[in-house]
């Protein structure tokens, strides 16, 4: 029937629907939009006998126009629909990619609703010559806390962004447009707040402080309070939670597991723990030494992480912050090797890549296609999770280091705090 429909007159169908797009009676107008996408959608099965020309004539740029001011999120949908028919030829692409950065936008906005967005971002990229021309980072907002020390740790949940600081204090922020308002300022610590982490089923942040204590807050619309505390009886240094346990960094070797009814055990004792990441029960250590352990909490196993073996290197590179995202370890040390960051397969403990970069990395954040590194120089860069290429590199004015990284729920913020005490917001656009 399609083949039928859009083969008659060579198209013709296609100039009567690009009118009906036109219609002022709505009704009209959106039976003119389904049937266009139908017909669009089905080209990419379709024998090509020059039709897509005139499908591309006069209904791509009116995909392009419905995808980029579309409020509905299924009218969204099915235009994205049809637009990925005309981006697999090179005329079609070349009058996608005279509105990208527009494009890309709504892509990323509905990336965690259909893979078909992700697929149509990773042709995009694929079609650069530098990817950096998909990401457009600008800075937002710049927020002095000097006066409380250095901003040591951040998370973001929901709408709010919560900071920790080396006086012990605890702040509540709310991002509205460009603007960071602090709605909420707690010192129950007496010493700095090291760590931060949510809890996302039970809405609960949990805090560990060099005071010795994790407590526990209940998040509200307007504020957070204190509902327990935890005697860690050592100071916390980095922290990560599950509903049953804590597991963090003491001040001597090794790394800490808690469990909230009380109790704790020391796991690894014989090593100096730099981070960990906590991820679907194991731990991923990385240590002093530049050995990645991982421990499987459930049954206490070991194993050490270097190239598809159990072996450590023989060479010390402390091993400063490490994260897990989708079955990969990313570890960062020195850029000694010229490797500062490489990245591992946690299935197979074989190395997969690495990052090339000279920064000294002090921590990390990773979303669904963008790596960020913050390090010593006030700089943090930008490189792209797939091609494994620095794209940009977003400078804070100082001479600072970067101590702590987040990423807002939708991947479209990146807040950085500092050991100069301020805190940054940048958009991704």
């Amino acid at each position: 029937m399609a083949f039928v429909l859009a083969s008659h007159e060579f198209g013709l169908l296609f100039e009567a629907l690009a009118e009906g797009l036109k219609s002022r009676y709505a009704e009209l107008c959106s039976a003119c939009f389904v049937s266009a996408t139908w017909l669009a959608h089905m080209l990419d099965v379709l024998p090509d006998t020059g039709i897509r020309g005139a499908a591309r004539v006069f209904l791509l740029k009116r995909f392009i126009s419905i995808f980029k001011s579309a409020k509905d999120t299924e009218d969204k949908a099915l235009s994205m629909l049809a637009l990925n028919s005309f981006i697999h030829d090179p005329e079609g692409m070349s009058v996608v990619t005279s509105s990208i950065k527009d494009i890309v936008k709504g892509l990323r906005e509905l990336k965690r609703s259909t893979p078909l967005a992700f697929q149509m971002l990773k042709l995009f990229s694929e079609g650069q010559d530098s990817s950096a021309e998909l990401w457009d980072h600008k800075e937002l907002v710049q927020i002095d806390c000097s006066e409380n020390g250095e901003v040591l740790s951040l998370v973001c949940f929901k709408d709010k962004i919560f900071s920790g600081h080396s006086d012990g204090t605890i702040k509540v922020w709310t991002g509205k447009g460009s603007v960071l308002h602090l709605i909420q300022e707690i010192r129950e610590h007496t010493k700095a707040v090291t760590s931060l982490a949510i809890l996302q089923s039970g809405e609960t942040l949990y805090s560990g402080s060099l005071d010795r204590t994790t407590r526990v807050w209940s998040i509200s619309n307007e504020a957070i309070y204190c509902v327990h505390v935890h005697d860690m009886k050592d100071q916390v240094h980095s922290i990560a939670v599950t509903n049953t346990l804590a597991c963090f960094i003491p001040q001597s070797t090794g790394i800490k597991v808690h469990s909230w009814n009380g109790g704790s055990k020391l796991l690894n004792s014989s090593k100096y723990v730099k981070c960990f990441a906590l991820v679907h029960g194991k731990l991923y250590c990385g240590c002093h030494d530049s050995g990645i352990q991982e421990i499987d909490l459930a049954t206490g196993t070991l194993s050490t992480i270097q190239n598809g073996t159990r072996k450590l290197l023989s060479k010390a590179n402390p091993i400063h912050a490490i994260q897990v995202h989708s079955g990969l370890i990313y570890a960062a040390s020195s850029s000694a090797d010229g490797a500062a960051v490489k990245i591992w397969n946690a299935a197979n403990f074989s190395m997969v890549g690495f990052l090339p970069t000279a920064l000294e990395v002090r921590t990390m954040a990773i979303s669904s296609e963008l790596i960020y590194l913050g390090g010593k120089g006030g700089s943090v860069e930008i490189w792209d999770r797939e091609k494994q290429n620095r794209i940009d590199t977003l400078q804070t004015g100082t001479n600072c280091k970067v101590l702590c990284l987040a990423l807002d729920a939708n991947e479209e913020v990146l807040v950085t705090g500092t050991s100069d005490g301020r805190i940054r917001a940048w958009g991704l656009s």
